[in-house]
């Protein structure tokens, strides 16, 4: 079906945002669309394929702080809140090595992202 071809769409381009002429547009495209589909997945309850999703998205671009918001959302969701802290500290890693920051705040207006995905619990 449609997310079939989605899927497949998104894996062609995400093969070709690894480099070469035009790298950059088709990485923009391929993040948009992986997040997209994990938006999909997460609106569903289907939170393995928002994990997979949302992996793919650090895996092309490591400081998305979305795509790592997307990830400890859908493993706090699917009862791996271990994995939640784990997932938040690479997050804070990568932005700290790469961009010098720390992670965005939560809306409770703390910077603790974990915080985020347990109120997404309640």
């Amino acid at each position: 079906g449609g997310e079939a071809r989605a899927t497949l769409d998104v894996a062609a381009v995400t093969v070709g945002a690894q480099g070469g002429p035009g790298g950059e547009e088709l990485r923009r495209e391929a993040l948009e669309g992986l997040a997209d589909l994990a938006t999909y997945h997460e609106e569903r309850g289907e939170y393995r394929q928002v994990i997979d999703y949302a992996r793919r998205q650090v895996e092309l671009e490591p400081w998305r702080e979305s795509a790592h918001r997307q990830w400890m959302r859908a493993l706090a969701l699917s009862g791996h809140r271990g994995a939640v802290l784990a997932q938040y500290e690479a997050c804070r890693q990568v932005l700290a090595e790469e961009l010098g920051i720390e992670p965005e705040p939560g809306p409770d207006g703390t910077a603790d992202v974990a915080s985020e995905t347990s109120a997404a619990l309640r």
